[in-house]
């Protein structure tokens, strides 16, 4: 992730980690009002909620194939205006209908955005993901794990401003070079985006799971949290090269899942762990970039984000 002195590494990280953020707080809103407004309020049943939510998933698809018209800045530039557009209409709509299709849209961009940000190189993908989990973990837990999205008001808005022109400055400045991506041999580990992210959102960023398992107060659990992730970005930058340490990392990581459940001795010790191993285990599974096109990593990070889709409701 900083290995190298690429120009404009540092700008890649934090535009991956604004687009995650904004990408992230899109999603949740997006299942949430499937669930609340378009079955328990519209009375959909629940096997018609599932092509809605599989859509913008699988329609993502189209977005990194604008490069062939538009060039890879063009297609950036259409995704990230997209997510950001949508993202402050999600926040500023009092409209359930179009809360959702804006969700539903900022969703679309920011799947679409994945095999994009790639194509720049790892840093955007491996330190930008990571970077956005953490930022996004601190502005829920500001307000007791609740999203943006769901907090009406002027400061709310204001700080979905500053969001979105810091991303496109970034952008702006950040100039992509030409497309490049991984092989098909190389990239189906990418594939393992979807289960990472619905293992962090349930789990190793969840104020509420974290504080009702360890029995910590909420604003203790935040806390920890934070710090753990900064000692995540701190490991993938010393270990992230190191194959005994990604299968440490992978070791922990599965047992913490096994005892997700368990008493508070044994979640807080592996939780502790796990934070970081789970940046160890992400950025191990993302490979370097070549020329090879973009039609791997478009094809493993889509299905990867479905698998997410599928995990999430299989809860």
């Amino acid at each position: 992730m900083f290995e190298t002195p690429e120009p404009h590494r540092t700008l890649k990280v934090l535009l991956g980690a604004l687009v995650f953020t904004l990408g992230a707080q899109s999603i949740r809103f997006f299942f949430g009002s499937i669930t609340w407004y378009m079955r328990d309020t519209l009375g959909f049943p629940t096997l018609q909620l599932v092509p809605v939510a599989v859509a913008p998933f699988l329609v993502a698809l189209l977005l990194p194939l604008l490069t062939r018209r538009l060039t890879l800045r063009g297609a950036l530039w259409t995704g990230v205006w997209m997510l950001i557009i949508a993202r402050v209409v999600n926040q500023v709509a009092d409209s359930p209908a179009v809360d959702l299709w804006s969700a539903g849209l900022g969703t679309f961009a920011f799947v679409g955005l994945l095999p994009l940000l790639l194509s720049m190189g790892r840093p955007p993908l491996v330190g930008g993901v990571l970077l956005g989990l953490t930022l996004d973990s601190a502005l829920k837990g500001m307000n007791l794990s609740l999203d943006l999205a769901y907090q009406p008001g002027i400061p709310s808005l204001l700080v979905v401003l500053a969001l979105a022109l810091v991303t496109l400055y970034l952008f702006w400045v950040a100039t992509p070079t030409e497309r490049q991506g991984v092989t098909w041999g190389s990239g189906w580990l990418l594939m393992g985006i979807g289960p990472m992210l619905f293992f962090q959102f349930l789990i190793l960023q969840n104020q509420g799971w974290t504080a009702e398992v360890s029995g910590t107060p909420g604003p203790q659990t935040q806390l920890r949290i934070a710090l753990l992730n900064v000692v995540a970005l701190i490991a993938v930058g010393w270990w992230e090269r190191n194959r005994m340490a990604g299968l440490a990392a992978l070791v922990v990581l599965v047992g913490a899942l096994l005892v997700a459940e368990a008493g508070p001795v044994v979640f807080n010790l592996f939780s502790l762990l796990a934070v970081p191993a789970a940046a160890l285990v992400w950025a191990s599974l993302v490979p370097d970039t070549d020329r090879a096109g973009m039609g791997a990593s478009t094809v493993y990070l889509t299905a990867g984000m479905f698998l997410f889709v599928v995990d999430r409701k299989s809860v």
